[in-house]
């Protein structure tokens, strides 16, 4: 079985250290050198997963072996030194004897032990060999088989070929859970090379599986970045990635390295997809997998394993889009039943004075006479846009509910720019605040002061007590009412605010009596009713 340290229990750490440059003595690239590493790392994200191989494992578990055997090693030596010190000793003859029985027992105690590790060692490469053996050829599941009938069939057709642990996912997390930390070797480490024992210990000691490293070369206004991925234990490039771009586009850089970082970094394996369109008469169907359109044929689809997004499109079908998670080294079957667009139609009245463009879930519509417009529905929400010459826009949608051949809806749209105007009463409403922040200073003060000579008039009852103190009521009145005037402007910002706030918000449409005479008669009557979209993915592998 093999061996897992703790280090690697339960997450896989990626970390970097400060990028080179081809100019020390730019103080540009040397920030460049300490923001870049962050930049490609925050790119990376946190959903990631790392598929772990048996070669991994065993690297693990030979680094652990070999650090044991350093240790044993030592040991050894220090007991040899301890045997060869005896005859340097003032023992009498069995004195002597007896203590080179007891060191030469140690010293095969050591070297039984050192036995044992190498042939660990050599079991554990033959077992690793084998089972990645199992797992190029295709000849491993770790599927998860949801029903007890699945699971029986499952354990006898596999028997002697499957093995459930042979490939573990583990989370990838980042170097001290901050992307701004960067990894920095000693310069003891660094002067012996990245391949160096000393260098691999301190990388082991910070807890990180995958080092990434880089050069930046810079000319003019561009620059180039190479980056390496070296994988430990082992010290094992895994990956290198050059970008070459502007300065002026660091995280358009950064985006396009951690992309191509990812299948190294995650050890995806490749997915067989098997995909299945109906009806059949669909025409010009088209495949897109991660934005990229592909070519379906016999032999299905092959692509990498993790978090992915396809979408399918026809003639005469609506588009159907998902995300999926998909498990490498599987067979996925995709079974996928289009449904037809209707030609239906609803009537949109823009109650707006100017002229306007508009717009519905991101199409133009027909624009029709005295402010009506047309709009094809699919028996789905609309969310649509107003957009003026000025190029003033607002927002509107429709309920699903609302959604019905052939009725007549209204919209009314302040076409106005938003941002300017929220700024404004934003302003005004910290204005205000401000003001009744302010107003609270004399309204204490002089509150104070009226309490305190109202109670030095009741202990010294004096004319110039009471006036003072009546001077001082009469400053409280006025101060609290300039608070309380202060409070309700403030309010009353506010509340413009929030609705300001809410003008960005979609406008509902509102349903009318109005009947629209269209020159063009709608014919729903040939329409064929369809099943509501269905992506049915069967996670369970195709048999070949």
């Amino acid at each position: 079985m093999l061996f897992c340290s703790s280090l690697w229990s339960e997450n896989w750490v990626i970390g970097a250290q400060h990028f080179e440059s081809n100019k020390t003595d730019s103080q540009i690239l040397k920030a460049l050198g300490d923001s870049m590493p962050s930049l490609i790392l925050n790119s990376l994200g946190n959903t990631l997963n790392r598929d772990v191989t048996p070669d991994e494992k065993f690297e693990r578990k030979k680094y652990e072996l070999q650090k044991n055997r350093l240790s044993l090693f030592l040991q050894l030596s220090a007991e040899y030194k301890k045997r060869d010190n005896l005859v340097l000793n003032n023992y009498s003859e069995k004195q002597l004897s007896k203590k080179i029985n007891e060191a030469d027992k140690k010293i095969k105690e050591l070297e039984e032990k050192l036995r044992v590790n190498l042939e660990e060692e050599a079991e554990e490469k033959a077992l690793s060999e084998k089972n990645q053996a199992m797992v190029d050829s295709g000849k491993y599941s770790s599927l998860d088989i949801s029903t007890e009938g699945k699971k029986w069939l499952y354990l006898f057709k596999n028997m002697f070929v499957k093995n459930e642990s042979l490939i573990s996912q583990e989370t990838i997390t980042f170097y001290r859970d901050d992307v701004s930390k960067l990894f920095t070797p000693s310069a003891a480490a660094l002067s012996e090379g990245i391949g160096s024992y000393t260098f691999e210990k301190e990388v082991y000691s910070a807890k990180i599986n995958t080092l990434i490293t880089g050069k930046i070369t810079s000319f003019g206004d561009y620059l180039s970045v190479n980056i390496d991925a070296y994988l430990f234990p082992g010290s094992k490039r895994i990956a290198s990635v050059m970008e070459v771009g502007s300065l002026r586009e660091l995280d358009v850089i950064a985006n396009s390295i951690a992309g191509k970082l990812v299948p190294a970094i995650t050890n995806s394996m490749p997915v067989e997809l098997n995909i299945f369109v109906s009806p059949k008469e669909a025409q010009n169907v088209k495949f897109y997998f991660n934005d990229e359109i592909q070519t379906l044929g016999k032999d299905g689809l092959r692509v990498h394993s993790g978090i992915s997004s396809f979408q399918v499109q026809a003639d005469g079908y609506k588009s159907i889009s998902t995300t999926y998670d998909f498990l490498g080294n599987h067979k996925y079957l995709i079974e996928i039943q289009l449904e037809q667009e209707n030609d239906s139609f609803v009537y949109l009245l823009n109650q707006n004075d100017s002229e306007v463009s508009i717009y519905a879930n991101g199409k133009s519509v027909d624009k029709l006479e005295n402010n009506y417009s047309k709009i094809t529905i699919n028996g789905q929400t609309i969310l649509g846009q107003i957009v003026n010459k000025e190029g003033l826009s607002g927002f509107y949608y429709i309920p699903e509910k609302d959604v019905e051949t052939g009725i007549t809806l209204k919209v009314k749209q302040n076409l106005k720019n938003n941002a300017d105007y929220i700024d404004k009463r934003r302003k005004w409403m910290y204005g205000s605040y401000s003001a009744l922040m302010v107003s609270l200073i004399p309204k204490f003060i002089c509150s104070g002061k009226f309490n305190n000579y109202t109670d030095a008039y009741y202990i010294l009852k004096t004319d110039e007590s009471y006036n003072r103190a009546k001077k001082w009521g009469t400053a409280s009145y006025i101060t609290n009412y300039v608070s309380l005037g202060c409070g309700v402007w403030f309010g009353y910002e506010l509340v413009r605010y929030l609705i300001a706030a809410n003008t960005v918000l979609p406008k509902k449409a509102k349903t009318t009596d109005i009947i629209f005479e269209d020159v063009i008669k709608i014919d729903t009557s040939n329409q064929n009713e369809t099943d509501e979209n269905a992506i049915e993915i069967n996670t369970a592998e195709v048999e070949e």
